[in-house]
């Protein structure tokens, strides 16, 4: 969970600053995505410390559900986020304006996918150990993450070398694949 947090927050950090730098929605639209992905690694931890706890007499079933719970809060935070990039870039389809592109952005970019892909399979490590199924979700979740940071790559790379403008379209699939992860 404290890897997860560190590591989402880490890339939510990298990912806005470069949006905001070279003016992309869809960066900043999944650099919002790791902050709920950070949200949920907190959530995690609390859920895996209640799930220990036993059953007393307020919770006679136990604290088992807490995982559920945490997955329903974060599907609506991360169903919300995607509505609103998705607008968002729909706006940015309708009136386009350019992205100031350059390699610090590229490269910071590179960055996060490695964090992203190296907090990925240290969730199918973990998964595989304890045998949890929110930290198998957990590990699908990230693996989607890790192609929504080549999608939003490739748009700064297109921008960048071919001047081909695909932030707003690049947006709209980034936010649907946010709406579908919050589903």
């Amino acid at each position: 969970g404290c890897t997860g947090i560190l590591v989402n927050f880490l890339i939510f950090l990298i990912e806005l600053s470069a949006g905001l730098a070279v003016n992309s929605t869809s960066l900043m639209a999944d650099s919002f995505h790791n902050l709920i992905d950070a949200g949920f690694s907190v959530g995690t931890a609390a859920a895996f410390l209640l799930i220990g706890k036993p059953a007393d007499n307020k919770h006679p079933f136990g604290f088992g559900r807490s995982e559920y719970l945490l997955s329903f809060c974060m599907g609506i935070g991360l169903t919300a986020i995607g509505i609103f990039f998705g607008r968002v870039s729909l706006e940015k389809i309708i009136d386009p304006e350019p992205m100031l592109v350059n390699g610090t952005a590229i490269i910071t970019m590179m960055l996060a996918i490695v964090l992203k892909l190296g907090y990925s399979l240290l969730n199918r490590s973990c998964a595989e150990k304890i045998a949890s199924i929110a930290l198998k979700a957990n590990y699908w979740e990230t693996i989607v993450d890790v192609f929504t940071l080549l999608t939003a790559l490739g748009s700064l790379a297109a921008a960048k070398f071919a001047d081909i403008q695909l932030d707003g379209i690049l947006g709209i699939v980034i936010s649907g694949v946010i709406i579908y992860s919050g589903a």
